[in-house]
């Protein structure tokens, strides 16, 4: 025997409206990849500062080689006598070394967050048309450990640069900074393109700043 519905009941199935809208699978894949993205592009944004970064301090790098030559700085000297110009070029790269620090940090971070994200999606489901989830993990990785490997030789440079008179030597250094090894652009291209972002540049032209880019 049917009952009839109480007019409270009624009014509740009529009036009733989900609290949330339901997602469903194509929405969800569509909000991991935007996630997967905005994370790729923070990726992006980083190089392209440490490009800039490095490319500004190019110049005091190659100043203080000079400045250190045997013809100015003699390896008896004091400090008290070495070429006043030398302190805001080397306090310049000690600046660079810390936001270079700053920026594998904020990688690191970035990175872990990728990671956790790809998660979400299955093993053999490509997030964009060719790059598989443990494609761009490990795409993310050796950004990363690239990064890392740079700062060293970057901290390296800044504490000898102002200590030695060995042309040679100071030759290496300033090549050193400027010459990044293990950062190739054109492989991390790849990956960018896939994600419509722009593929980095080397000759990134930085802000004019004072002569040197003291500060």
């Amino acid at each position: 025997m049917s009952v009839t519905p109480s007019k409270a009941a009624l009014s509740l199935i009529n009036n009733f409206k989900p609290s949330k809208e339901l997602t469903t699978p194509n929405k969800d894949a569509n909000c991991m990849q935007r996630t997967v993205f905005k994370h790729i592009e923070a990726l992006h944004q980083l190089l392209v500062e440490w490009i800039t970064k490095r490319i500004s301090t190019t110049l005091p790098c190659k100043t203080i080689t000079k400045l250190k030559s045997p013809k100015n700085v003699t390896e008896d000297c004091d400090y008290d006598e070495y070429p006043p110009e030398l302190e805001p070029r080397t306090t310049a790269l000690v600046c660079a070394l810390d936001f270079f620090k700053g920026v594998v940090e904020r990688m690191e971070k970035i990175t872990k967050q990728l990671k956790a994200a790809l998660k979400l999606f299955p093993s053999d489901s490509p997030v964009t048309c060719s790059w598989l989830p443990h494609m761009i993990e490990d795409e993310a990785n050796r950004m990363l450990e690239c990064l890392q490997k740079e700062l060293q030789i970057k901290q390296i440079v800044t504490e000898n640069i102002a200590h030695t008179t060995d042309k040679s030597l100071l030759t290496l250094y300033a090549t050193a900074w400027d010459l990044e090894a293990y950062i190739s652009v054109e492989t991390f291209a790849y990956l960018f393109v896939e994600f419509g972002l722009s593929p980095l540049r080397n000759d990134i032209t930085p802000q004019k700043s004072s002569p040197d880019s003291r500060h």
